[in-house]
Parts: C-alpha cells; sequence; structure tokens
C-alpha cells in the first residue's frame, strides 16, 4: 500500500493507492458508496461543465462526482502518491478503478495530460 485517504466527507472519498507487482501496476482504488456522506455525493446529480485536456469544448459530468475527482486529483498531486510509485516502478502502468466512472474517466484524462 503505497497512500491511504480514509477521509470521508462531502464530496471527499475514500481511495487508496497500491503497487502490484503481480500484473505491473500502480492502482489507484476509489470506494463506491456505503455512507450519507457518499450518497449526498450521488445525489448532487446537477450537471457541471468539465474543462479537461483531451475533452472537446461543452462537456458536461455530475457536478457530485467531478467534485470528488478533483478532490482525489489534488491528493495524489499533493502526495505524488501515484508519480512516486510509477518512478520506483519504470515501467508499471497505471490502473484507475472504483464504482463512480465519470469520476474514474475525469482522473484518467488529467493524470494522462
Amino acid at each position: 500500500m503505497k497512500y491511504v485517504q480514509g477521509l470521508h466527507k462531502y464530496y471527499k472519498v475514500p481511495f487508496f493507492v497500491a503497487i502490484d507487482d503481480d500484473t505491473g501496476n500502480v492502482v489507484v482504488a476509489i470506494r463506491g458508496t456505503l455512507s450519507l456522506q457518499d450518497a449526498i455525493t450521488d445525489l448532487t446529480a446537477q450537471c457541471t461543465q468539465v474543462e479537461c485536456e483531451g475533452l472537446p469544448d461543452g462537456c458536461f459530468a455530475h457536478k457530485g462526482m467531478v467534485q470528488a475527482a478533483k478532490f482525489v486529483l489534488q491528493r495524489l498531486e499533493e502526495t505524488r502518491a501515484v508519480a512516486d510509485a510509477l518512478l520506483a516502478r519504470n515501467g508499471y502502468g497505471l490502473v484507475i478503478t472504483g464504482k463512480f466512472y465519470n469520476l474514474i474517466f475525469f482522473l484518467a484524462l488529467k493524470i494522462h495530460h
């Protein structure tokens, strides 16, 4: 286990970063709905515009998921958990998994660019 984010508040989803030597990947796993705070994140179903390199103009996504994705991305950047793990394991890939598909897609785009 490289990093664990156990904070559990609105739009701040728990996740962890691990190194899977069996598959040659660094894994970011985002936990799905379990608590009232998670349910409120899920229910924030307004659309918000998403601006990200690699996406065409005018893309919209689930507001709660976008806010959660921004939180995860901020924590990954602050801790350098993914960057350090990938540097430590030259040639490893990156797997992002979990329930929040919009969040995962947004994170993948942001990390890639």
